[in-house]
């Protein structure tokens, strides 16, 4: 007989696998996120652990779905949080990543109370994210090419730490691993064009999710605002958003260009991945002398008067 029973949060200083929880975070839908030590080493202070709790109708393929996601830790870039290793204990599921000072970029923006963030600051999270992208579409492991798309290219899944960097959260904990779980409206607001028409996803797709967030990063608004979930999908198809400057006339003509272009609905006018994409955003940096870097964007968080937790 399964046990049905919801399962309480876990609290301080209960464990789960060889994990001992500090706290709970504030965590990405659809997950139960913590502060953690590992009790094996005491050297590691401290730990992220994401959890997920599958419910009677998904027990059945999540196993096989956390073998798939156990490939990631092979999986290594520095704009990408490292999967260290991933387990299970009853009903609970988690992975284990180390642990980072930062905040999800939907909190920042929830901070921000619709200020667009500075014009160097926003490029260089979007270099960062996109650069990201570049190594997880290009990875081969074991000589094969995985031809790994992320899928979920959106504030939820970004994480700007208190020294600057964007960093993704691994991709496989990005996409919705318990599929009867709801997908937030602001995550609507990044799909592409194609994921809205549920045609099959490429590189490309993560290049239109990342141009959406450029947007609204330089511009404190949704590309794809709506009154409701199926009015903002048929706006990413038809590509109906406000031109940028129209919006922010301080913009100048060719960061417009490029984050349209990253936009656009035919997937053969963007950058083809994310590699290309953070080549485009450093040309056109240099190319109007703006500076890139997590000081920049650290600088700028400082500002904006947000704090870290």
């Amino acid at each position: 007989m399964r046990d049905t029973k919801p399962l309480e949060p876990l609290g301080p200083g209960d464990d789960l696998g060889p994990y001992r929880i500090h706290r709970r975070l504030r965590s990405p839908p659809g997950t139960e996120l913590y502060q953690v030590g590992d009790r094996r080493n005491p050297e590691i202070l401290l730990m992220r652990l994401e959890v997920f709790v599958p419910d009677l109708s998904e027990v059945d393929f999540f196993p096989v779905r956390w073998d798939w996601v156990g490939l990631f830790t092979r999986f290594m870039h520095p704009r990408v949080l490292r999967l260290f290793e991933v387990g299970s204990e009853g009903r609970r599921f988690y992975a284990a990543m180390p642990w980072i000072s930062a905040r999800s970029l939907l909190a920042c923006l929830e901070d921000d109370r619709g200020v667009p963030w500075p014009m160097d600051a926003a490029l260089s999270a979007g270099r960062d994210i996109a650069l990201g992208l570049g190594a997880l579409h290009r990875w081969t492991l074991d000589g094969r090419s995985m031809q790994a798309v992320y899928t979920a290219v959106n504030p939820e899944n970004l994480l700007i730490a208190a020294k600057g960097d964007a960093v993704l959260r691994p991709a496989p904990l990005a996409v919705p691993l318990l599929p009867n779980r709801v997908l937030t409206f602001d995550r609507l607001h990044h799909v592409s064009p194609e994921e809205s028409r549920g045609l099959p996803l490429t590189p490309a797709s993560d290049v239109a999710s990342l141009g959406t967030v450029l947007y609204r990063l330089l511009s404190a608004i949704h590309p794809y605002r709506a009154a409701s979930r199926l009015e903002s999908l048929q706006m990413s198809i038809k590509g109906r958003s406000t031109p940028l400057r129209s919006i922010r006339s301080d913009i100048p003509e060719p960061v417009a260009q490029l984050v349209h272009r990253m936009m656009a609905v035919d997937p053969s006018e963007r950058p083809v991945d994310g590699a290309a994409s953070a080549q485009a955003i450093e040309d056109t940096a240099a190319e109007l002398g703006i500076p890139l870097g997590a000081q920049v964007v650290r600088r700028a968080r400082r500002r904006m008067s947000l704090h870290w937790q």
